[in-house]
């Protein structure tokens, strides 16, 4: 059986420590998992109905339950990610009164000035049984930071209504926490130490 050194040990043990702390330091930068950027960010619109719960702030509170109604056909809901972010896909989820449908158009800006469609204008019809519907627009990483979802009135459309607006992009990337970084800095002194002596040994 080979036997290794105490010379040789500490720096195998420091090569070792460094590519675990590089491993788990970097491994984030792998996979980024996508996130609603709406959800739960500030939110205005043209009005709501205040015949029942359909808040402005129900369009992007996660739940697919509760609802915005403007009070009328043609009206507005538009949502503030706070920043511009790089978003892949636009998800809608509604619902309609039985006989009724929904139409509507999409549209995003990065300043709140200037606004381009996403998309053209969309008619949906609920589901029979539980009058939901839902429908997604790919955006191929379109830089945003306001999203707006516009109903038009016409005959047969139901009351401006919104269960749920998700805009779907990749979480930004991880930076390393300073100690992971502080440990790695002493993982390469060590090694660096070591080599050091290693050359005095070997130059006496």
């Amino acid at each position: 059986m080979k036997i290794i050194s105490s010379t040789n040990i500490v720096p195998l043990l420091s090569k070792v420590v460094l590519a675990v702390l590089v491993s788990s330091a970097f491994s984030s930068f792998a996979y980024s998992a996508p996130i609603d950027y709406a959800l739960g960010k500030p939110a205005t619109a043209s009005g709501y109905y205040s015949g029942g719960s359909y808040a402005i702030e129900n369009g992007n509170d996660g739940k697919i339950s509760t609802a915005w109604n403007g009070g009328t056909h043609d009206a507005w809901w538009q949502v503030d990610l706070g920043g511009v972010y790089s978003i892949d896909r636009i998800n809608i989820f509604s619902m309609d009164g039985p006989g009724y449908h929904m139409k509507f158009q999409l549209s995003s800006s990065t300043d709140g000035l200037a606004w381009l469609n996403i998309g053209p204008e969309t008619v949906k019809y609920g589901d029979p049984v539980t009058y939901l519907w839902e429908v997604s627009f790919d955006t191929n990483d379109d830089l945003m930071r306001y999203i707006r979802y516009t109903t038009i009135g016409e005959g047969g459309s139901d009351w401006a209504t919104l269960g749920e607006l998700q805009a779907i992009g990749d979480a930004p990337d991880q930076v390393p926490e300073p100690a992971t970084l502080a440990l790695i800095g002493l993982a390469l002194a060590g090694l660096g130490a070591t080599r050091y002596k290693n050359q005095k040994k070997t130059s006496a």
